[in-house]
């Protein structure tokens, strides 16, 4: 497992502030009008007046022990995992940690803004079985804390979060726990001029980088920290010295987070890599490891899973995604934004309907043609027969469909009557990027172009045919 995170973050190292240029595209497109049934999380306790919203300020998200914890400004949210949502998920537990009003009034006298004056959860992690050990900025005088696992109740003294969590929620941060003993990169001052990468706790001497010297750490942008065999590997960006003398790209978005299943599939063979950006849009892509090289992985799926009408605050919209968890057991993609977070699944087999040719031309590992007629869902140790063409996609003999399936890529009603085509987007980053998979021989295979336009419905279906391109604890939930 350690191997494997420390692959995936070589792709993150090439991916992180990286963007897609403007002609790619993906077999499918899901827009806002279809993921907007998603249920999410914005900060309720069941059983309550629900109109009622806040500004979360959401930091980060992990999953622990089949439980979602979700930091926010001030407080510790948990989420059963394995519950069942329809419209809103609530949590079960709230710990609050406030800051104190004496520090509160140190950082207002200092210049900040009443709404930097908070404590921003800002690191989180499971210090072992039973404990957790949480960092806030704390307005500005960083602390941390420990906390039982499950009650979410505080233990022992609060300590210094200097070195070991940033002062202002703005910063990027990485922590984690290795060998009993708590390895962090941030900031250890308030103008956030020295950054540090930062051994304390545990049985050993605090070690650290050398103050102020760009030649360690020249203002980075700490991504993630991975524990390998005898080393602590941290990723950061830092601005290069020839950034200024480049020319300027044309994406349609940048990246923020990857997470990778490397167990997709029925037979748990398929690596699927899903990347959020600062647009609310995440990309998902069927990674192709062969020859050591990724060569012409297969651009699955574009989605767009920021929802305004849940997520927006006082109409002010935040799409950058700051999370993103992957829950196989449920088949969901937990994804964050600062006002709430998203369960999405992992794949939207439904939308093909009782089409075939799409199903099998969508080449998704988690979509498989059944015996039923339709196009489901298809996991580990699944017993009933089905059908599907990863590898290549090939619907040779399957003819096209009319009005048996959602539009996967929700054509506007004012593109009526009018062909479009797509064309295949590949990517192209070393193997040792992602996690190793099983060998399986992809092929770039044929699909499919529209070849009529959408025809209206009226009965209600959907008039569009798609079909895909080539291309402090809280017992029962009372805060305390």
């Amino acid at each position: 497992m350690r191997s494997e995170a420390l692959l995936l973050y070589f792709t993150l190292l090439q991916l992180a502030g990286a963007g897609f240029p403007e002609d790619s595209e993906p077999i499918s497109i899901s827009h806002g009008n279809y993921t907007k049934q998603y249920p999410a999380f914005v900060g309720h306790k069941p059983g309550r007046n629900n109109t009622q919203r806040h500004k979360l300020d959401i930091q980060l998200i992990m999953i622990m022990n089949r439980t979602l914890y979700i930091a926010a400004r001030d407080h510790i949210y948990t989420v059963d995992t394995d519950a069942a949502n329809s419209d809103e998920i609530f949590f079960s537990k709230k710990m609050t940690w406030k800051s104190r009003q004496a520090d509160v009034d140190t950082c207002r006298m200092k210049g900040k803004h009443k709404d930097e004056c908070h404590n921003f959860i800002k690191v989180l992690l499971q210090q072992n079985e039973d404990t957790l050990f949480v960092c806030g900025t704390n307005a500005f005088n960083p602390s941390c804390r420990t906390y039982k696992l499950d009650t979410l109740e505080a233990l022992g003294e609060e300590i210094s979060g200097m070195a070991r969590c940033p002062y202002d929620a703005k910063h990027a941060n990485v922590a984690l726990f290795a060998g009993g003993r708590l390895y962090s990169a941030t900031v250890t001052d308030f103008l956030a001029i020295d950054s540090v990468i930062y051994r304390s706790l545990g049985d050993s001497p605090t070690l650290r980088t050398v103050k102020h010297d760009s030649k360690w750490l020249k203002e980075p942008y700490f991504i993630q920290a991975v524990d390998y065999g005898d080393f602590i590997y941290f990723f950061y960006r830092e601005i290069a010295m020839e950034y200024n003398t480049m020319g300027k790209h044309n994406v349609r978005y940048r990246l923020t987070r990857i997470v990778v299943d490397n167990e997709a599939g029925p037979y748990n063979n398929h690596t699927v890599v899903f990347l959020g950006s600062e647009k609310g849009i995440i990309v998902k892509f069927l990674a192709n490891m062969n020859s050591g090289i990724l060569n012409d992985s297969l651009f699955l799926e574009e989605l767009n899973v920021y929802n305004p009408d849940k997520c927006s605050i006082d109409g002010v919209d935040d799409k950058r995604i700051i999370g993103m968890q992957i829950d196989s057991k449920i088949h969901a993609l937990w994804v964050a934004f600062s006002s709430c977070v998203v369960k999405v699944p992992l794949s939207r087999c439904e939308r093909h309907g009782r089409c075939k040719k799409s199903c099998i031309a969508s080449r998704d590992p988690y979509c498989g043609w059944v015996s039923e007629g339709a196009c489901k869902q298809v996991v580990g140790n699944i017993k009933s027969a089905f059908e599907q063409d990863v590898e290549q996609g090939n619907t040779d003999g399957l003819g096209d469909c009319q009005n048996t399936f959602v539009a996967l890529n929700d054509v506007p009603s004012s593109y009526e009557g009018h062909h479009h085509r797509h064309h295949p987007h590949t990517l192209s980053l070393p193997t040792s990027a992602l996690p190793e998979a099983a060998e399986v021989p992809l092929g770039r295979g044929r699909m499919v172009e529209r070849k009529d336009p959408p025809m209206s419905s009226d009965k209600g279906e959907d008039p569009y045919v798609a079909v895909p391109s080539q291309t402090q604890p809280e017992a029962n939930a009372d805060e305390v």
